[in-house]
């Protein structure tokens, strides 16, 4: 669940990243695609209208300067262009003097003549020819499709016959022209959206399929850790119960047996005197002496219980708390002679769970077993400094130290201090070992407001 948790906290602003980018991609394509095609029609009319006035001055310059009409038109209707392209010829009032596609038109007046729309289309080229010449839109009949469309028309006078010479372009045309760029324009941002989409999938896949392998090889190493703590946990058990066995078996289990022989040697005793004959109590083969003597193997054997007792969860960690049993503990090393032990407590008092006192009475305990069997240390300091944020432990010694790199777990040593971490590691603290020649010092923090 934790890792489906993690791929789609990484794929769903991944996704809407990529989400945003082709949006702001494809808009942004819209509006440079709006803007050449405005710039594609305005030039294009530029280009058609520079084109209309090189016809014109074309057809202007193979004219003689002095022909007669019907020359004119003669010569003028072999200059077509294109599908629908010809020059047609009128004079300054308004009357058709050639016309290569509508000879119907030739000789009429055509001044007043009015397009479908309204507009009066020879008249206004017939003032544009007036002024020089110039570019008209009107409407007029397509010969090609029989159909009155807007078209673009450019005119210029002719001298001295006071004629009106011109040329145009149906404006359909173009904007077929422009009609297909602009298919062509969304044809490639289509595709170009497509692959930039394709890339965007891709992308998600190879993200997805990287995390999905992360977190299978992080799952695997999870599972490989788990399964390598189950083993120290199960080991440290036995070895645990193992000592328990140990103690129960050298110590107390002695102490029983000695207890058994003597009761039984005060009991044949008392059956070779008789149970009416006293027996002198300063005897040294009474039956009350061997009873006393049981009674103080007794005593020894109560002590042993205790001893392991207080190892397997001391009394005063839980009534007391983690400093009482601190000061009990270096009390009774203290007792059994070896090296000084020195304990010290500071700081305001800070509630701590019964998981968290025991690993920190555990830690120390560890610690001080091995400054007192492995490193022959002469004085131990522990140290328990409390405040609202953290609780530290330190145990320090005078012992000649060890390699803490030469006593690791995969070498063959180095349990219990592996044990300590793994203990603040669950908890959520830190242990830190430096040890040299002239001694160690373990430290353990804990944040007594983490809970495991």
């Amino acid at each position: 669940m934790k890792s489906r948790t993690m791929v789609l906290f990484t794929l769903v602003p991944t996704a809407f990243t990529l989400g945003a980018i082709l949006l702001a991609v494809y808009f942004y394509s819209i509006e440079l695609s709006n803007q050449q095609h405005r710039l594609l029609k305005e030039a294009l009319i530029a280009s058609k209208m520079a084109e209309l006035r090189g016809y014109v001055k074309l057809a202007r310059s193979a004219l003689p300067a002095r022909e007669q009409t019907e020359g004119v038109a003669d010569l003028l209707s072999r200059l077509d262009f294109g599908t629908d392209g010809y020059f047609f010829l009128y004079d300054d009032k308004g009357r058709n003097l050639m016309h290569p596609r509508q000879p119907d038109l030739v000789g009429k007046d055509l001044m007043e003549m009015r397009d479908p729309y309204g507009g009066t289309p020879i008249k206004d080229l017939v003032a544009a020819s007036n002024q020089g010449g110039g570019f008209v839109y009107y409407y007029w009949n397509k010969p090609s499709e029989r159909r009155t469309v807007r078209k673009l028309g450019y005119v210029e006078p002719v001298s001295p016959h006071r004629w009106m010479l011109g040329t145009g372009l149906y404006v359909d045309d173009i904007e077929k022209s422009i009609r297909e760029f602009d298919a062509q324009a969304r044809a490639n941002i289509h595709g170009g959206l497509l692959v930039l989409l394709a890339i965007c999938v891709l992308c998600l896949l190879l993200i997805s399929g990287t995390g999905l392998a992360l977190n299978i090889r992080n799952q695997q190493r999870a599972t490989g850790a788990l399964r390598q703590l189950a083993r120290r946990v199960v080991r440290s058990q036995e070895d645990e119960r193992a000592r328990v066995a140990r103690d129960l078996h050298d110590g107390i289990g002695q102490i029983l047996v000695s207890i058994k022989l003597l009761l039984e040697t005060a009991m044949a005793t008392a059956d070779r005197h008789g149970n009416d004959v006293p027996v002198s109590p300063g005897s040294p083969g009474s039956a009350r002496s061997f009873v006393q003597r049981a009674l103080d193997r007794l005593g020894q054997a109560l002590v042993e219980i205790h001893h392991v007792s207080n190892d397997l969860r001391p009394a005063a960690l839980q009534d007391l708390g983690l400093a009482a049993a601190l000061r009990a503990m270096v009390l009774a090393i203290g007792e059994e002679g070896g090296p000084r032990v020195r304990f010290s407590a500071h700081g305001a008092h800070c509630p701590l769970t019964p998981q968290q006192g025991t690993a920190l009475f555990r830690i120390c305990q560890e610690a001080m077993t091995n400054a007192r069997r492995h490193a022959a240390a002469h004085r131990i300091d522990v140290l328990l400094l409390s405040t609202a944020r953290r609780v530290v432990l330190s145990v320090t010694d005078d012992g000649k130290g060890f390699d803490p790199q030469r006593v690791r777990p995969d070498r063959g040593g180095g349990s219990g201090l592996n044990h300590m971490r793994e203990r603040m590691l669950m908890l959520g603290g830190t242990v830190s070992i430096d040890s040299t020649p002239a001694g160690t010092v373990v430290t353990a923090v804990l944040d007594p407001r983490s809970r495991p």
